[in-house]
């Protein structure tokens, strides 16, 4: 499961990930990797979820090939790296944020988490995995408690395919993505408290999962 958050604001768009990378049946940490990918000279940004194939590389692949300079080629994009992702039966969600001419969030899914699979869908604000409260204030200001709620598991699983238990966990590092029309800027945030903790175990763990991984290979 991957952190997925999303929010129109200020004039930009943003998005939120974690970076801890779980097995899709057993929940075990395999590593740490980044979930977002962004343009080098254009505005935009995207995060991913995915249940099946750890390789989110199609993703990367696909965005550098296309090169997209609007919002129509960044989607179009989107969907066929998705698309690649998930011929061989993987499940996969993407979170596009772009700031060509004006701040855009986008949906896109294999399932029907949004309403119908492979539609687009367009948003102002996305949270994933959901908030157990079912109205809440998604601002900027908010945005951390609203993660830290989520990294700690105050949340509900909503649409789409049920995943077990065990890999319902977020953890490892958050980035915070910003997309302005002067370009995309990756941040950290730290949390405190309990969220907090759980995330540097979870950091750590990964950390030595993919440390072992690369020993075996």
């Amino acid at each position: 499961m991957t952190l997925q958050n999303g929010l129109i604001a200020n004039g930009k768009a943003y998005l939120w990930t974690d970076s801890l990378v779980l097995n899709g049946e057993t929940g075990e940490p395999l590593g740490l990797a980044k979930k977002a990918i962004f343009g080098q000279s254009q505005p935009w940004a995207m995060s991913f979820t995915t249940i099946g194939n750890p390789n989110f590389s199609v993703f990367a692949w696909e965005m550098e090939r296309a090169d997209p300079k609007d919002t129509d080629q960044l989607i179009e994009a989107a969907l066929l790296g998705l698309r690649q992702y998930c011929s061989d039966g993987s499940l996969g969600r993407v979170l596009l944020a772009s700031c060509w001419n004006e701040p855009r969030l986008f949906g896109i899914s294999s399932d029907a988490i949004h309403g119908l699979p492979w539609g687009v869908y367009s948003m102002d604000h996305h949270v994933a995995p959901w908030h157990s409260t079912e109205e809440m204030t998604v601002t900027l200001n908010t945005m951390p408690d609203i993660i830290a709620e989520q990294v700690t598991g105050n949340f509900s699983w909503q649409g789409g395919e049920p995943i077990a238990r065990a890999t319902r966990k977020i953890g490892g590092q958050i980035a915070r993505i910003e997309v302005s029309p002067s370009g995309v800027r990756e941040s950290e945030i730290q949390l405190a408290g309990r969220a907090g903790k759980m995330l540097r175990r979870s950091f750590d763990e990964g950390l030595k999962a993919g440390r072992m991984l690369q020993c075996a290979a």
